[in-house]
């Protein structure tokens, strides 16, 4: 009995062995599959043409690969991740989706500093169980008229969101009142929170790990926030309507003083941003001031599972991070794309220095006719 248990054991372990053995052996010959949904009006054309671009690397360079996708025409996306998740066991699996679908899986990412232009990222993008390979940004548009009816002089076409609050911030000190929608808190609530170090954090930023000072910030924000509101806003008590849907009047922001629509949040300039195609907006640049506002939420990423057995794989990503991807992003679509290599070449297309400053003035460009 003793030594049927011995040979049982034995067996057992040989078996475990043979598994884990196999997991490691390397084969350049392996399917490596591409995994991606495509979304109704979610970037779908931008990330098929990616899609095209990176298989005629792969046939012109023998590596074999497989495109496999679906649509919300196909088949639930519910089942899709199922489908996803099964098809990890074989491994060499790259994925093209989201950064929020990867949540159930994040821990199991391959190491991605084995990819050559991994060190060209900025470093937000590093050390994430994802890599976004473009982050999606609209130009959203504010009149000049209200900016000039408060003195506000900005000698750029084009700011950051960041500006554009501490522009808001100043009309508001000159008298400007905005009515308390949906849009004002939001943005009330990010101007506070971005000037207090609360806007994007996880567990790995610093202030996270100080619990005092943090704590600190916490209050230091949440007054700032009260003080502000009971300074501009009459009806700053009147807090039902954040508990109702969005209307059409929750998206557009009205200087109450001036009568000037300062920003319709759901209108955005597609030709402004998209590449190559500002050069037609030359009338409306000398009249506008474009806000830049970015949708990391719905950006696409890459992930790549950690079971590689064929090596070419981290090929395939790398190309994938590869600058030149960025012109192909910035394509047909309305949606334009920033990319996240920080590389001469994208610099020269940007249009920006060494510190990424913006090195190009719009206006003169539609002054001169160039």
């Amino acid at each position: 009995m003793k030594k049927k248990r011995l040979v049982l054991i034995i067996l057992i372990i040989t078996m475990i062995f043979t598994m884990t053995s196999c997991s490691k052996i390397k084969n350049d010959n392996a399917t490596i599959q591409l995994w991606w949904y495509n979304y109704k009006n979610g970037g779908g054309d931008t990330v098929e043409n990616v899609i095209m671009e990176l298989k005629r690397y792969c046939d012109k360079n023998n590596i074999p690969i497989e495109i496999i996708q679906y649509s919300e025409d196909t088949l639930a996306y519910e089942d899709y991740i199922l489908k996803r998740n099964a098809a990890m066991a074989s491994g060499n699996m790259i994925t093209i989706d989201d950064a929020r679908k990867f949540t159930d899986i994040a821990k199991h990412h391959a190491d991605y500093s084995k990819v050559e232009n991994y060190k060209n990222l900025f470093d937000v993008y590093k050390d994430k169980f994802c890599i976004p390979i473009g982050i999606i940004y609209t130009a959203r548009p504010i009149s000049n008229k209200v900016l000039e009816y408060y003195n506000i002089n900005t000698d750029r076409s084009i700011i950051t969101y960041n500006d554009y609050l501490d522009i808001k911030q100043q009309i508001k000190e000159q008298g400007g009142r905005f009515k308390l929608n949906k849009l004002e808190h939001k943005e009330l609530l990010d101007y506070y929170l971005i000037k207090n170090g609360l806007k994007f954090i996880n567990e790995d930023s610093s202030i996270i790990k100080n619990t005092d000072e943090f704590k600190k910030a916490i209050k230091k924000a949440s007054i700032e926030i009260y003080d502000d509101l009971k300074l501009y806003y009459k009806d700053y008590d009147n807090i039902e309507f954040l508990y109702m849907d969005w209307t059409e009047d929750d998206y557009i922001l009205y200087d109450q003083n001036s009568g000037e629509k300062l920003l319709n949040f759901e209108k955005s300039d597609g030709p402004v941003t998209a590449y190559g195609k500002y050069y037609r907006q030359y009338d409306r640049i000398l009249d506008t001031t474009y806000v830049i506002t970015y949708e990391i939420r719905r950006s696409p990423c890459v992930y790549m599972y950690k079971k590689i057995t064929n090596e070419r794989t981290y090929d395939v990503l790398n190309q994938l991070l590869d600058g030149s991807y960025y012109t192909v992003f910035n394509g047909k679509e309305w949606h334009s794309y920033f990319p996240v290599q920080n590389t001469e070449e994208i610099r020269e297309i940007l249009e920006v220095d060494e510190n990424l400053q913006y090195i190009c003035n719009m206006k003169e460009i539609a002054d001169n006719g160039d």
